[in-house]
């Protein structure tokens, strides 16, 4: 259960987590009372409602100031949590979270989304080969994102999800510009039609939902293949800009 203090933060389990969103990453570091989460409001409902889902093993790519850990793990309780960072610079707050967590809560700096070797170390040792639900909120870009979803995505267990965090940000007038960063990037959107064209010609995925925030995948009972192993779109694949 959360308790709303104001517009931007909110109370769970005794941890405030601050919500703080910025173009480039938010500069707000996290206290170990204050954790930063750099997500928007509108985002919360969706991992709330599956408070009390029996959520047990949850993996989190991507981490910033750790207060999407924090959240996800006083919010679902998981037995295990373990979540990954490219960067290589520690969070003191979190460390000193994950310290006090008694070995249920991992973090893995210095670790690419696209590493599949590595991730699939990290599963086999933390969670025994198979997950319940991954957050993928790290990266952003096609062709990581693709590439982790390939590599985890068949070590969802029967019934778990896989959410993927701001796939529509290439529509976003910020990113319109030639001058931005990203705007030579492929849009995350393409993701999207290749999950939905991967779910009519394999029986992994059960269904697909895509709400402004976030695209929930949910993994079927069947026992699928790797995932975007064949194709039918043929000239008529979307470059999505």
């Amino acid at each position: 259960m959360i308790n709303w203090i104001n517009k931007s933060s909110f109370e769970i389990d005794g941890y405030r987590i601050t919500l703080d969103w910025a173009a480039g990453g938010s500069k707000r570091a996290s206290s170990e009372r204050n954790f930063t989460m750099m997500k928007g409001r509108d985002f919360i409902d969706h991992y709330t409602a599956l408070e009390n889902t029996g959520i047990e093993k949850v993996l989190e790519v991507g981490v910033y100031q750790g207060g999407s850990v924090v959240f996800l793990d006083r919010l679902l309780r998981p037995k295990k949590l373990s979540a990954i960072e490219l960067s290589q610079e520690a969070v003191p707050a979190l460390d000193t979270y994950v310290q006090n967590s008694g070995g249920r809560v991992n973090i893995y700096y210095g670790t690419s989304q696209d590493e599949s070797l590595k991730i699939n170390k990290i599963i086999e040792s933390d969670f025994g080969g198979e997950v319940d639900f991954v957050v993928d909120d790290a990266s952003h870009w096609y062709e990581y994102s693709k590439s982790t979803f390939h590599t985890v995505f068949p070590r969802v267990k029967p019934g778990g999800y896989y959410f993927i965090e701001d796939w529509s940000w290439s529509f976003q007038p910020d990113f319109q510009a030639p001058s931005n960063g990203w705007f030579n990037q492929n849009s995350l959107a393409n993701l999207a039609i290749d999950l939905m064209e991967d779910m009519v010609n394999s029986d992994g995925i059960e269904s697909i939902e895509i709400s402004r925030q976030v695209i929930k995948v949910k993994r079927s009972n069947a026992p699928g293949r790797s995932p975007f192993a064949t194709t039918a779109r043929r000239s008529r694949q979307m470059n999505l800009l």
